[in-house]
């Protein structure tokens, strides 16, 4: 089960042509955004669960996906689910996409081609680094988790019996660019 979507990255977690179900213009464009989106899909299907894992642990996790596959839900996942996956209005936020968000734009800096890797040029632009960003979100995610973490000890009662008997938070760390 994945709980990240296209809504979760706008504002400095902005992808440009990640609009799932939208009608794009031209094949040209209608290619460019569906590899575009199947690339950040394959993103979000890999370092979502990593991240979830690293913050639950691997036990609490599951219990969590599991009980949010029940017929009658145990308010405490959907409490848990409200937690990490916030909506305000019509946008949400995660420090889940924050961390999906930096591994997708690691990546991004370049493309692999079959010649080794290249970093495209364009006409009237000019690369600029993505690190300042990247440690901005980072820095929210880690905000994120520790807000998350506050949650979690006030309600330990109720989800200590999911997890592991040697339950600790994971620390995700600083990220650091030089």
């Amino acid at each position: 089960m994945i709980f990240l979507d296209q809504t979760y990255f706008q504002g400095e977690l902005y992808l440009p042509r990640l609009v799932w179900n939208s009608d794009t213009v031209g094949d040209g464009a209608e290619a460019m955004t569906e590899a575009q989106q199947e690339n950040a899909l394959w993103f979000i299907h890999k370092y979502e669960p990593e991240f979830m894992t690293k913050l639950l642990g691997k036990t609490l996790y599951q219990n969590f996906l599991n009980g949010l596959k029940q017929t009658t839900v145990n308010p405490i996942w959907e409490e848990l689910k409200s937690e990490l996956f916030k909506q305000s209005g019509k946008y949400r936020y995660s420090p889940c996409a924050n961390y999906v968000f930096v591994f997708i734009t690691r990546r991004n800096t370049s493309q692999s081609t079959q010649k080794g890797e290249i970093r495209l040029k364009g006409t009237y632009s000019q690369d600029v680094s993505s690190s300042e960003l990247q440690i901005k979100v980072w820095g929210d995610m880690l905000e994120g988790v520790k807000e998350f973490y506050r949650f979690l000890l006030n309600n330990w009662d109720a989800y200590k019996g999911y997890a592991d008997s040697n339950f600790c938070p994971h620390n995700f760390g600083v990220l650091w660019y030089f």
